[in-house]
């Protein structure tokens, strides 16, 4: 895993220059500014709508009871996409706005769990005994003076 974040982090700024070149090649140097501050602009204010939405759901879900995971997953991805909308490159703003679509990260979401999931029960696999200690209720002795019948309960 930290190999892959390796190549992201060494590779990723090399990408984003090619494309940040190709593209002023084909619009020029103004326009290439206008297109990284536009989408910065643009990722800032769809992440915070869709950063809101998110919030309210999860006040909403709170509020009637249930978990707020899928909306706390939401809000985190929601988070990532502005930041990737932020950042310079034609590559992280594809990202960006792809990750602002509502179906797009619940893809994602679902895609996390199950590999989430199937790393868990992997692990469990490997290593069957670290879960953990539980003892047995009828191992334990028990003093008969620390016993009381119920006719010994005194309600003051």
């Amino acid at each position: 895993m930290l190999f892959y974040i390796f190549v992201i982090i060494v590779t990723l700024p090399i990408v984003e220059g090619i494309g940040l070149y190709w593209l002023s090649a084909k619009i020029g140097l103004p326009g290439l500014a206008a297109w990284i501050l536009g989408t910065a602009f643009l990722g800032a204010a769809l992440a915070r709508r869709q950063g809101m939405r998110c919030w309210v759901e999860m006040n909403r879900r709170l509020d009637g009871g249930e978990q707020p995971t899928d909306a706390i997953m939401h809000g985190l991805l929601v988070l990532f996409a502005g930041l990737l909308l932020i950042l310079p490159g034609l590559l992280t703003d594809l990202l960006g706005l792809l990750l602002l679509i509502p179906f797009v990260r619940s893809l994602v979401i679902r895609y996390a769990f199950v590999r989430f999931q199937t790393y868990r029960l992997r692990r469990q696999a490997e290593n069957p005994g670290n879960g953990m200690e539980t003892s047995n209720v009828a191992d334990t002795v028990r003093d008969s003076k620390s016993y009381r019948a119920k006719d010994d309960i005194i309600d003051v």
